[in-house]
């Protein structure tokens, strides 16, 4: 009878033994997964944040391609009014 109940508290303690170490391998599932997660979040902080500065560089962009198109127009103006308004008498 005794040796039959050392025998149960052993595989018992087998058992408690074999659970811990279960519990133990999910949580560090758990904490990967969260880990993950957060990176996760991170990431789409990163995204968005390259999003934002992509549209400005879009909007810088086309303000330039503005100016350059109207540099020529500009150009012209300002070589070509003097010469205009003194042959029509606008000085």
């Amino acid at each position: 009878e005794r040796r039959r109940i050392i025998a149960d508290l052993e595989e018992r303690q087998r058992q408690l033994e074999q659970e811990q170490e279960a519990q133990r391998e999910v949580a560090e599932t758990i904490a990967k997964m969260e880990s993950k997660l957060l990176g996760g979040t991170d990431l789409l902080d990163h995204t968005k944040q390259q999003q934002l500065e992509l549209e400005n560089r879009r909007r810088e962009l086309a303000e330039q391609k503005v100016r350059t198109s109207l540099l020529p127009q500009n150009l012209i103006e300002a070589v070509f009014k003097p010469e205009i308004s003194r042959v029509f008498g606008l000085e």
